[in-house]
């Protein structure tokens, strides 16, 4: 009943025009089960079922502007989950219309997603993120504008993870905007969905797929539940949260089936084979590949080698070696190839092999070149990071020392003229000196701007650059030395959003300074603190136990507690939850170490907040 009623071109316009009043920000507490249990409940708007009835709604008499919308929708929709052969037909659909209505902007928009194709590159490449960002530097418009509000979705669903976070305020700054202006605008949708798959924290990612699902509901629009579910499921395995992991997996894996789609059961089965290998539990991996290859669905060649990979690992931890062993030289260049030599999976899984053949001196050999692998590839990463602000420093530099050799050359000239030319000798000498002066000037701006680099300009503290370029020094220490005195304390501001939209932005600001100051006067000269983002604080302990931290973590957040902020007349009672965690030789990476002190925090905020958690 519901799928007819989308039929009715009344539903279908509203839902493309209606606009909803929202929250631009989480403000109310979603819990994981509230989502699932939405999720689950929404399988009458799923796209397996809706994306077809749409698509034939354009078979139907649309005005030029309801065919427009129409064919927007459902490009974005399928360009945001990644169905590249159905928006691309689309794509090419919505340029002959926007060619016979005449429409600039269609035609734009129809530009973008068919411009991947027609250079021969990959949709999700950094090559045609990079072409987007060119696109949006050279758009000169309002910020509400259709092309401005495109771009911009297309830059948040491709951004890389380092970008995430300023390309989703800029989205939810165009939410607030859509509010404040009252405007009627079927890209409302588009910036929730975009959202909803890109909040790198759990609490507005929640809280945004939960809003997501909801508009969808009320105004019958498709949405990817499986996509959903499983952004959210790998939030919680990269932070090994086990459990909560684990319920998204089965509901992943629940809803292909009750799908009926080959493809989409194929990756719940593999994402649940993810699942299995962070529970350790080897036979059930072999006995879903089983199922996997026994199903007669026929994966692309990659994901066929990532099952393989997976089950190698299972055959090496059950005894299977040879089947492992076989498997391990079949995909020996493939694990090897320029897309996945970063990871160095087959490292990782001869040193299975090795350990489980009991030659442990080449299990721990072979682990530590794997290890040592990935940190270099980290640290790879951001040395071509701070290559390129070097070469933009650089090429200031250049251009005033090329000043001072022009103005040196003419000097060496005017030594050979007349006393008449004497006079412009000195002029050209009084230009050589200023010359000199602002290049002394620079080199000194260079030092300043080295050290802005590493300072956050609110709090004045170390910023999160800084502070993770330390910890991956630290964990690089911690594998030469084994030495666990490493003690990595998270602090978050409880309800931080509830002061800006009491007090204003600027009583947050307040907050956050007098937060800062408190953790600076506490901390030792040997520690490091710092702002690793929004209302969060990092703070690095050396030569300290966990007991000694939770009592370092406790002192912080009781003084917090006790010391209420007096802000213009108006007292700002404030509390934090805090998260600590332990180096230990279970983590992979400086990631790992941060993800279990973010854990941590989560656990105290589930607990009622201002509380200290040892992960």
């Amino acid at each position: 009943m519901r799928i007819q009623q989308i039929l009715q071109f009344n539903v279908l316009l509203a839902t493309l025009l209606f606009v909803t009043s929202y929250n631009v920000t989480a403000s109310e507490d979603i819990t994981l089960e509230d989502t699932l249990s939405l999720i689950a409940d929404s399988h009458d708007i799923d796209i397996n079922r809706l994306g077809p009835v749409f698509e034939s709604k354009l078979d139907s008499k649309l005005s030029d502007i309801e065919r427009s919308n129409l064919l927007r929708l459902i490009i974005n929709v399928y360009f945001s989950d990644g169905f590249q052969d159905k928006f691309i037909p689309l794509a090419q659909r919505l340029k002959q219309h926007a060619v016979q209505s005449d429409n600039k902007n269609d035609r734009y928009i129809a530009d973008l997603f068919l411009m991947a194709q027609q250079l021969k590159i990959n949709f999700k490449s950094q090559q045609y993120y990079q072409l987007i960002l060119d696109k949006k530097a050279a758009l000169q418009t309002n910020p509400l504008d259709v092309k401005n509000l495109q771009l911009d979705i297309i830059l948040l669903i491709l951004a890389p993870e380092a970008f995430k976070f300023s390309r989703e305020q800029i989205l939810i700054n165009h939410l607030t905007k859509i509010r404040e202006q009252n405007l009627n605008t079927p890209f409302e949708f588009l910036i929730i969905k975009a959202l909803s798959s890109s909040q790198s924290q759990i609490d507005n990612m929640l809280f945004y797929a939960n809003k997501l699902l909801r508009y969808a509901n009320e105004h019958q629009l498709p949405v990817n539940r499986a996509t959903i579910i499983h952004n959210i499921g790998y939030y919680y395995h990269f932070r090994r949260m086990t459990k909560k992991s684990r319920q998204c997996a089965d509901l992943q894996l629940q809803i292909a089936h009750e799908n009926n789609n080959p493809e989409e059961l194929f990756f719940a089965r593999a994402r649940m084979i993810e699942q299995l290998d962070q529970e350790k539990n080897y036979q059930g991996i072999i006995n879903l590949t089983d199922k996997i290859k026994s199903s007669g669905y026929k994966p692309p060649l990659f994901w066929q080698n990532f099952i393989d990979y997976y089950e190698a690992i299972a055959h090496a931890y059950t005894g299977q070696l040879a089947d492992a062993e076989n498997t391990y030289k079949r995909l020996y260049d493939f694990l090897n190839s320029p897309d996945l030599k970063q990871y160095a999976l087959p490292q990782y899984l001869e040193a299975h092999l090795a350990f489980n053949q009991q030659n442990h001196l080449k299990a721990f050999n072979t682990f530590n070149d794997y290890w040592w692998h990935r940190y270099n590839h980290v640290l790879q990463s951001q040395q071509q990071q701070v290559d390129a602000v070097r070469a933009e420093l650089q090429t200031v530099v250049d251009e005033k020392n090329q000043n001072i050799q022009l103005a040196e050359y003419r000097l060496v000239q005017f030594k050979w003229l007349t006393g008449l030319l004497i006079l412009f000798g000195i002029f050209i000498g009084i230009l050589i000196l200023r010359t000199k002066r602002d290049a002394r000037a620079l080199a000194a701006s260079g030092k300043k701007l080295k050290a802005l680099t590493r300072i956050d300009d609110q709090t004045n503290m170390f910023n999160r650059r800084y502070l993770q370029n330390r910890l991956d020094h630290e964990f690089e220490q911690f594998l030469r030395d084994n030495n666990n005195n490493r003690v990595l304390i998270m602090i978050d501001i409880d309800h931080f959003k509830q002061i800006n939209d009491s007090y204003g932005h600027l009583a947050g600001d307040f907050v956050l300074n007098h937060v800062a100051q408190i953790i600076n006067d506490r901390v030792r000269k040997s520690d490091i603190c710092g702002r690793y983002g929004g209302e969060e604080f990092l703070i690095l302990l050396h030569n300290l136990g966990t007991d000694n931290a939770l009592e370092f973590a406790e002192n912080i957040r009781q003084s917090i507690e006790q010391h209420p902020i007096n802000y213009n007349n108006n007292p700002i009672h404030v509390t934090v939850s805090i998260g600590i965690s332990l180096v230990n030789p279970a983590m992979k990476s400086s990631q790992d170490w941060i993800q279990q002190a973010d854990s941590a925090m989560y656990q105290s905020k589930q607990q009622g907040r201002n509380k200290s958690t040892v992960f």
